[in-house]
Parts: structure tokens; sequence; C-alpha cells
């Protein structure tokens, strides 16, 4: 809320969910992230030059078990924090987008 006892928009669309389609070794599955997610996400795709169902299905194969919303969540804030001056430690020989072949 702010000061005059509304609530703020922009929190409320950043926090409403948002179902979207992506494409994963040729299937199409549904995933429901926040607004702002998806807002990351196609701001980490325009970065790394690749698109939204190319880092899904990287992010897919490596997710070991876990929902692919929660590890497209933990992408982002890992991404992030890595790009941040003040992350406290930063492993260089990890990429944190793996490079599609060319």
């Amino acid at each position: 809320m702010n000061g005059s006892g509304e609530t703020d928009a922009l929190d409320d669309r950043a926090c409403r969910m948002v179902r979207r389609t992506v494409t994963i070794a040729g299937r199409r599955t549904a995933v429901r992230l926040e607004s702002a997610y998806w807002t990351f996400l196609q701001e980490i795709c325009a970065r790394e030059g690749m698109s939204l169902d190319h880092l899904c299905s990287t992010l897919d194969a490596r997710r070991d078990g876990m929902g692919l919303a929660g590890a497209l969540r933990l992408f982002v804030v890992g991404y992030f924090s890595a790009a941040s001056p003040l992350s406290p430690t930063v492993n260089p020989e990890k990429e944190a987008v793996p490079r599609h072949a060319a």
C-alpha cells in the first residue's frame, strides 16, 4: 500500500501470475510465473542472444527433479546475483547461461 492507503499498482502487476507456453524438446508445456519473472527472463534472453524456448530447454535438462517454474525462478535470481558487483562469490568457471552451439 502507498501513503494514501491504495495498493501499489506496480507491485500488483509484478506479482500477478502469468501462464505462458514454451517448447521444450519439441513439446509445448505451460509454465506459470509471476509477471516480473517473465520480464526478467526476456531481459536475460536478450542479453544472451537466445530464445526463451532455448533457455527453458537448457534449464529443463538440468533441473534434476525440480519443477520447471521453480528452476526458472532460481535461475533468474542466480543470474542477476552473479551479475551484481555486490555478489559475494562469483565462480568464473561456471557460465550463468550455457552458450548454445552456433
